[in-house]
């Protein structure tokens, strides 16, 4: 049947009729249009950004928790000062961080309203969920274990401290005693010269108190010099870290310990010090007082001993805190790391959004148009 042919009512129904199709055509590829650019504002907006902004809060609390056990390691090394108050402070604000980072986690898994109005959507994203569950193994388990050896260690680091210090304080006190007697022996022998030169016939007494006396009193005052350099050797032993320097530092203390049993020796019994000849002492104070000198000095031994255990176990508490600390922030970057996955997802995923939603949007245009050119073309045929 030609065109001709047709009545005027069958070309208008089948003219209408063509543009009725085509309007219906633009209305749905319009409203498909809107529905995908609304779903891509909805996936940008209300879905995926707020799954970055809770991966960022993740990584804050998990940096957060960094620094507070790095404030504890800090405030429980052995050089600073037993406060107590200050570690529970920073363990309170550590278990604060772990509990955003639990919380925040949770949101992301499986949707939750914040008291600030901000609404987030359980995610879809089975990879993005896996992440954040790793994230959180790592978190709970290695992270968070590692923390708690870390400030263990620190506590404990500071009760081997405290005993050392108390050492230092004992070692201390003794040590001024046996310095003490040591002076107070020089000038008993000084005494001792000084009575003898004037008593006794100078002449005939000279050599005697040239060979018994002043050996003595050297000796007196060189025991007075080895106290003063065992405690040199002492300071620079509780200020130092490394293991091998303490075996250094304790051949250079017996050293001097084996100085000071010589001269206390020579004193009493006699000998040869460096070449020089000592007569033993009969001054029964002398003799007394060199005994009692040496019975502190002992008791000196004693506490040095304790010192320089109580020493070496704060610094190898130390380092089972510091590998606590590397441990931790192993775990730390190894989460940190997912979280940065994560959030490169959910941008991935707006970034799709995004280019789903132009895409929809130039296609509805570039339709819409093209329907509408056709329309009046076959409303003008």
């Amino acid at each position: 049947m030609k065109w001709k042919n047709l009545k005027i009512g069958q070309k208008l129904a089948m003219g209408f009729g063509s543009i009725l199709v085509l309007l219906a055509i633009t209305g749905y590829v319009g409203f498909e249009g809107i529905q995908k650019v609304s779903h891509s504002l909805f996936v940008v907006g209300d879905e995926e950004a707020p799954l970055v902004d809770m991966a960022m809060e993740m990584k804050i609390a998990l940096w957060a928790s960094r620094n507070s056990m790095e404030e504890f390691k800090s405030a429980s090394a052995a050089l600073a000062t037993d406060d107590r108050e200050s570690l529970d402070s920073i363990a309170k604000e550590y278990t604060q961080t772990l509990e955003d980072f639990d919380r925040f986690a949770d949101a992301i898994l499986n949707g939750a309203d914040f008291d600030d109005g901000m609404k987030v959507i359980k995610t879809d994203n089975k990879d993005l969920a896996a992440l954040i569950s790793q994230s959180e193994e790592v978190h709970n388990s290695r992270f968070q274990r590692a923390a708690e050896d870390m400030m263990t260690a620190g506590k404990e680091l500071l009760d081997k401290k405290k005993v050392a210090d108390q050492a230092m304080e004992r070692m201390e006190a003794i040590y001024d005693e046996v310095y003490e007697d040591a002076s107070s022996l020089e000038q008993m022998i000084s005494t001792e010269i000084t009575q003898r030169a004037v008593a006794a016939n100078i002449q005939g007494e000279a050599k005697a108190i040239l060979d018994e006396e002043v050996p003595l009193a050297d000796l007196a005052n060189e025991l007075k010099i080895i106290m003063a350099r065992t405690r040199l050797v002492l300071e620079e032993y509780v200020q130092t870290r490394e293991l091998d320097s303490l075996d250094e530092l304790e051949k250079e203390y017996a050293a001097r310990l084996e100085e000071f049993d010589q001269d206390v020796v020579a004193i009493l019994e006699g000998g040869v010090i460096e070449g020089r000849k000592v007569i033993a002492t009969d001054n029964d104070g002398i003799r007394a007082s060199v005994k009692e000198m040496d019975e502190n000095h002992e008791d000196f031994q004693k506490r040095v001993s304790v010192l320089m255990e109580s020493h070496r176990e704060a610094i190898a508490q130390a380092v089972l805190a510091e590998k606590a600390m590397t441990n931790l922030d192993a775990a730390g970057e190894e989460a940190d790391q997912m979280l940065s996955k994560v959030e490169a997802l959910a941008g991935q995923e707006m970034f799709n959004a995004k280019v789903e939603g132009g895409i929809a949007k130039k296609t509805a245009i570039a339709v819409m148009i093209a329907v509408t050119i056709i329309s009046i073309l076959a409303g003008v045929i």
